[in-house]
């Protein structure tokens, strides 16, 4: 996801009951650690920040999580915040702006690159999803 917050890799996932943190502080579900799941969403995100034209600019892992209560809605476990799914839109909502000059954001786009910004009803260029953050395109926001 890319949004004024920065750029995320977000893992969802469907669990039961509830995450807990064991006596040595892992994430734990059903009695495992759920380290392979972060390990697997920080790789993925190192590799997005591979393709992305700003060598600089970080790509953040977050899991968001359906169904299972997690502590306190969020922990970060391994470097990777682990957040309740209900709470990540305003999670992100909250977040500064980072990205672009001025408040605007700069979407990363490239011949051959594997992001491009969503399409209008004209194959234009339009709107990001309201849900992060609105507006359009290398407009302030």
């Amino acid at each position: 996801m890319i949004g004024p917050g920065g750029v995320f890799v977000i893992d969802s996932k469907q669990y039961r009951g509830r995450l807990r943190l064991d006596a040595s502080g892992r994430l734990c579900h059903g009695g495992y650690p759920l380290a392979p799941t972060l390990e697997v969403v920080s790789f993925e995100a190192d590799q997005a920040a591979v393709v992305l034209p700003d060598p600089g600019l970080a790509v953040r892992p977050i899991v968001a999580v359906h169904g299972a209560q997690v502590p306190w809605g969020k922990v970060v476990a391994s470097g990777v915040p682990v957040v309740s799914a209900r709470r990540l839109p305003s999670m992100l909502r909250a977040l500064p702006a980072v990205l672009g000059p001025n408040g605007s954001l700069n979407w990363p786009t490239r011949p051959g690159s594997a992001f491009t910004p969503p399409l209008d009803g004209r194959g234009m260029p339009g709107a990001l999803h309201p849900e992060i953050g609105g507006g359009q395109l290398n407009e302030p926001i």
